[in-house]
């Protein structure tokens, strides 16, 4: 095939990495400067990993060695391009073959490659003379590693000046039965990756079949600019790619554990509080559908909101955010969703704008609205570390009034109140006007957020839909029930969208079966009635010869 500057082999190239992802094995790349650097699989069954560069122009193509550097059923996860270091990242799962266990022990890696390799002249040629890899460890102590990493994203260090701040955010899960079904995030700094590079290594001894460590003399191993060295020292880096020192997640332990949801992907950013501080906010989606938002705070994390992207199981497979636009868009096999990174205007008071802890929105007590940040604001009310509303909503009134609404229907019928809360984090109950809470009966069912009421003289009341959070109660909305006087011929329920009253119809209007009970039960005794005539002719012409009435009825039977 033609190449017209390498566009039609990219093609080509790319077409075989979707197809590989879209059939076996997960693959990552990344292209930087016009290469195109891959880590995939290179044979049909998705077993044999590669890590490759393409395209190189003046320089060569290059590939793994032969020997497994790498082993064999390797997940890849992630990559990342490192300006500061000129590297190539690459992040995925194997088989921890340095680990003398009885069951197999899958260990998350992280593998760097040089941008400017070139491949030995003798030794390594069209090889990587900077590959390296090292062992990811998310633990706390005392404790079962999360060991099987999901999804990593890179957050560049606020300052550009000191890159080794850069972080890694990472979603990992566990092989263990003891923590199935459970998710952790860790986070892991530059610093410590290129500390563990720059440190000794180990060498497979094939004929012992154990691994020695072998010192990093003058910091050669794990270097860039080897593809000059010489042959001895190549071989070296052949035979050593393995750091001995792990690397530890920040702080030994982990961001978060949920128990209750398992993550699947994850994308962050750096967002600047009113108050000038930077804080980390992480965009998590779960198995079941939903998008978290968190914010990592001083001593912990605070999920700031739970927006269900989905009703039913979705193979996701990407999340981006833009922080030019201010979106969050997700990727899904049938389609791409874009969420704001922000909902400040859903919070209608001081109260429950502060409790929210959100860095984007702070509240305005002139406006008496809760707004979004573009800059530094130390005049909104705002308390992203604590929530503390009483304190920063001293001096502001309340915003929006309740929303009230007069719901006319008639007697003995189905009426749905909707009810929603603003983040999908606040417990929602239904009170009666005194503050009583409605109880759960035949005449009213609440269904997740909504009450479902069987409107009877008894229920022609105020209803009041509160949500509470952090001790924080509040009103959301405000319902009365008004029956239709009896000469009235309006049978519609005011107050309420067509989807909310279809969906009530199957308890107002159940089907009837009395037809097709009256014409089963009728067919059933004439078919019995059939067969006792039947029989008692049967029985008659064995002791004598059979009446022709007889015969005829035993001719009918027989055919039905």
């Amino acid at each position: 095939m033609t190449s017209v500057n390498g566009f039609c082999n990219i093609c080509v190239l790319l077409f075989g990495i979707l197809h590989l992802s879209k059939t076996i094995t997960p693959r990552t790349s990344f292209l930087f400067d016009g290469k195109l650097y891959t880590a995939t699989t290179n044979d049909y069954f998705g077993k044999t990993p590669v890590i490759s560069r393409y395209f190189s122009d003046d320089k060569n193509d290059l590939q793994l060695s032969d020997n497994s550097r790498v082993q064999k059923g390797a997940t890849f996860i992630g990559s990342s391009y490192i300006p500061s270091e000129g590297k190539v990242l690459f992040f995925f799962r194997e088989a921890g073959t340095e680990y003398n266990f009885m069951n197999k022990f899958t260990v998350t890696r992280v593998a760097q490659v040089c941008i400017d390799d070139n491949g030995g002249e003798r030794v390594l040629q069209k090889r990587w003379t900077s590959f390296a890899k090292s062992h990811l460890v998310c633990q706390a102590q005392e404790q079962l590693p999360f060991n099987l990493l999901q999804d990593i994203v890179m957050v560049p260090a606020a300052d550009a000046k000191s890159p080794d701040n850069t972080l890694f955010y990472g979603i990992f899960t566990s092989q263990w039965a003891l923590t199935s079904g459970q998710s952790a995030v860790c986070a892991f700094r530059l610093a410590d990756i290129k500390a563990a590079f720059s440190a000794n290594y180990k060498t497979y001894i094939v004929e012992t079949g154990e691994w020695k460590v072998q010192r990093n003399r003058d910091a050669i191993l794990g270097k860039c600019g080897l593809h000059n060295a010489s042959d001895h020292i190549l071989n070296l880096v052949k035979k050593s790619f393995l750091t001995v020192n792990n690397i530890q997640a920040v702080g030994h332990k982990q961001l978060l554990t949920s128990k209750e949801e398992l993550y699947s992907r994850i994308t962050a950013q750096r967002v600047q509080a009113a108050n000038g501080r930077m804080y980390t906010i992480l965009y998590l989606l779960t198995e079941s559908g939903f998008l978290h938002k968190i914010v990592l705070l001083k001593d912990g994390y605070h999920i700031i909101e739970a927006i269900q992207l989905f009703k039913s199981p979705q193979t996701i497979k990407s999340i981006l955010v833009s922080i030019t636009k201010g979106m969050v868009f997700v990727g899904s096999s049938e389609g791409v969703i874009r969420v704001p990174v922000s909902n400040c205007s859903f919070y209608s008071s001081c109260a429950e704008c502060v409790l929210a802890q959100d860095p984007f929105c702070g509240w305005n007590s002139q406006s008496k609205k809760c707004i979004q940040l573009y800059n530094v604001n130390p005049n909104l009310c705002q308390d992203v570390e604590n929530g503390n509303f009483t304190d920063q909503c001293k001096d502001s009134e309340s915003g929006t009034l309740v929303p009230r609404k007069v719901i006319h229907a008639h007697h003995y019928e189905w009426v749905m109140l909707p009810c929603a809360s603003s983040s999908g984090l606040e417990r929602v109950s239904w009170r009666f006007s005194n503050h009583s809470i409605v109880p759960q009966s035949h005449y009213l069912q609440q269904q997740k957020d909504n009450l479902l009421v069987l409107v009877t003289p008894n229920t022609a009341v105020e209803f009041h839909c509160v949500s509470e959070k952090q001790g924080l109660q509040r009103t959301l909305a405000v319902f009365s029930l008004k029956p239709h006087s009896l000469g009235s011929s309006n049978h519609s329920v005011h107050s309420l969208d067509e989807d909310t009253l279809n969906s009530s119809l199957p308890l107002t209007q159940p089907k009837n079966y009395y037809v097709e009970m009256v014409v089963v039960s009728f067919l059933l005794v004439l078919c019995m009635c059939v067969l006792a005539v039947s029989i008692f002719c049967v029985q008659r012409q064995s002791r004598s010869t059979a009446s022709p009435e007889c015969n005829e009825l035993s001719r009918i039977s027989s055919a039905s």
